[in-house]
């Protein structure tokens, strides 16, 4: 059953991705985006202006007065989207400088990020249960090194269960394609 709940693993990426734990780098794994392209990832590179410009259309409907801020007012109390709940979590992850306004480039590059991050997790769950088994990962052929493909397996396995599932897939793959990133406002890395 390869069925997500969308509003569920927002609302999980939302919350976990605002984490302030960090953990120290399995040794041998290269920097996160490195990591991030062996397994396919293009970020921002990949991604096609017309979905940009989704993106940006979809900003503009949810900006209410059209101020170029998405308030938490806007978003969370008069959204429609998912559940309240789901959609504070998903402002809190979004406002990357915490001025409780999302700005338009906010809002596209969490969609960019966390698109990109659930389609390759469905490519890598070939099972099509919802998570990843860790023979399913190494086996993907995205990462060719066995010893560092198990390394990045064991980052991305957080409770150490020998499967990933999506909150903790998602929690390491934000922090990993947002790494030596400033926040947008107080100049600080992630």
């Amino acid at each position: 059953m390869k069925r997500f709940h969308l509003s569920v693993v927002l609302f999980i990426f939302a919350s976990l991705s605002c984490s302030t734990v960090s953990r120290e780098a399995e040794p041998g794994v290269p920097d996160p985006k490195t990591v991030l392209r062996l397994m396919g990832a293009k970020g921002q590179d990949g991604v096609s202006m017309d979905k940009v410009e989704e993106y940006r259309n979809l900003f503009s409907r949810l900006d209410e007065n059209a101020d170029g801020c998405l308030t938490r007012h806007e978003y969370v109390e008069r959204g429609r989207y998912a559940t309240r709940r789901v959609r504070a979590a998903i402002f809190a992850a979004t406002d990357r400088d915490t001025n409780s306004c999302v700005s338009c480039q906010e809002y596209v590059e969490n969609r960019i990020i966390t698109d990109e991050a659930k389609l390759i997790m469905r490519n890598l769950d070939s099972d099509g249960d919802g998570m990843i088994q860790k023979s399913e990962f190494l086996s993907s052929g995205g990462i060719e090194d066995r010893s560092l493909a198990e390394a990045v397996f064991r980052e991305f396995d957080g409770d150490g269960d020998g499967e990933l599932k999506t909150p903790e897939y998602l929690r390491v793959w934000g922090r990993w394609a947002r790494a030596g990133e400033p926040n947008s406002s107080r100049g600080e890395d992630n």
